[in-house]
């Protein structure tokens, strides 16, 4: 992990914790393959959460529907701690490339109380977890339509 990314994981985990109202308790995290978060994204079970780079998104597109949220931005504490609120009773799933950025920040987050998240460990690109939501022929979305849907959840998220 570099110096960065260090701190960008210490200010999230600050921020999610003076955002957060209170204890917060939900089921187990757990760490799920790529089609299992496609198919609960499908029955609008989850919300997907790419945490790639912006950079990451144009290359690759997104997972469809998955809300783009970059760890690497400004605000990320914050969008995570209203997208928490937002969504107290339902699953929050984690993707990135390939596993690690996703599984450092639920580390941070169970390590705050709150389990209500679960890592894509694949990833977009795979892993040792498994092949990943590319190489599964699982639906992409360009970054546009990512944002579009992103910006359709927003009112609520505020």
């Amino acid at each position: 992990m570099t110096y960065r990314h260090f701190l960008t994981n210490c200010r999230t985990a600050f921020l999610l914790l003076i955002l957060l109202p209170g204890p917060v308790a939900f089921a187990d995290a757990s760490i799920w393959s790529a089609d299992k978060a496609a198919q609960a994204l499908e029955n609008n079970e989850i919300i997907l959460l790419d945490i790639r780079s912006p950079k990451e998104w144009q290359e690759t597109g997104l997972a469809e529907g998955a809300w783009p949220v970059s760890l690497h931005e400004p605000g990320f504490g914050e969008k995570i701690g209203a997208i928490i609120r937002a969504n107290e009773n339902k699953t929050i799933a984690l993707i990135c490339a390939v596993g690690g950025r996703s599984a450092s920040v639920l580390s941070h987050l169970k390590g705050l109380g709150v389990s209500n998240f679960v890592d894509v460990s694949e990833g977009m690109l795979g892993s040792k977890a498994g092949p990943g939501w590319i190489k599964r022929d699982l639906a992409i979305v360009p970054l546009k339509k990512a944002q579009e849907t992103l910006d359709s959840a927003m009112p609520a998220l505020q």
